[in-house]
């Protein structure tokens, strides 16, 4: 592997971009940890919706804490506060069922989202929830500098909260690695679940490599990376 100092084209706020992933792998760890502690079904689903979350995914997969067995993790795109129609939200459904993405009252699913005003979770979660009987479902949210106030979206009750200063950056700044995806599109553009182009993200090594090897934070990539560009 080569090891290099990565471009950083954006405000890091007087942070290095290894904090920035050290907060990333650190929180990352909290959350798998979280859910790990609060399961109670055979069959239990942590759900990343868009951007933000998919990069926090990203490295708790690469974490030693990772067991699908245990909590599953599944990334979608969802890109949006536009207010689906429900020929919209079948569309979206339709293509969750070609991907084999389907849940009963016999699975537990916890939806992990960035929450700022609110209306991309709601709006995602009544497309999801829509035409489904289930009972065993979460929220957990990713906030920046606030705690919220709001506790329930479409009838969905945050039961944890997340803080990360990281995420301004994972939202606005770094590269995508999952599908831009808004209701308007659901119609003439299929839904890619997972990571995209991660072979081409500068960012992703290092990621990887730093939850690989968390709880420990020598990897050559924080050395060369821990300076304020």
């Amino acid at each position: 592997m080569s090891y290099q100092k990565l471009e950083v084209k954006f405000d890091t706020y007087n942070r290095s971009l290894s904090l920035i992933v050290l907060d990333l792998v650190y929180t990352s760890n909290s959350i798998y940890k979280y859910v790990l502690s609060k399961k109670t079904k055979l069959n239990t689903y942590l759900i990343c919706v868009g951007q933000s979350p998919a990069y926090y995914a990203l490295s708790m997969m690469n974490q030693s804490i990772y067991d699908e067995k245990l909590v599953k993790i599944i990334i979608l795109p969802y890109s949006s506060s536009m207010n689906p129609t429900l020929d919209q939200a079948d569309i979206y459904n339709n293509y969750l069922k070609q991907n084999n993405i389907q849940f009963t009252n016999e699975d537990e699913i916890f939806f992990m989202d960035q929450i700022q005003h609110g209306d991309t979770i709601t709006n995602f979660l009544s497309i999801f929830l829509r035409n489904k009987t289930l009972s065993n479902y979460f929220l957990i949210t990713l906030n920046f500098a606030y705690p919220l106030t709001n506790l329930d979206y479409c009838g969905t009750r945050v039961i944890k909260q997340f803080s990360s200063e990281s995420l301004p950056r994972l939202s606005d700044s770094f590269p995508r690695i999952v599908q831009h995806y808004r209701p308007d599109m659901f119609k003439n553009k299929p839904m890619k679940v997972g990571f995209i182009d991660l072979d081409t993200n500068p960012y992703v090594s290092m990621i990887i490599e730093c939850s690989q090897i968390y709880p420990k934070v020598n990897s050559e990539w924080y050395k060369l990376n821990n300076v304020i560009s």
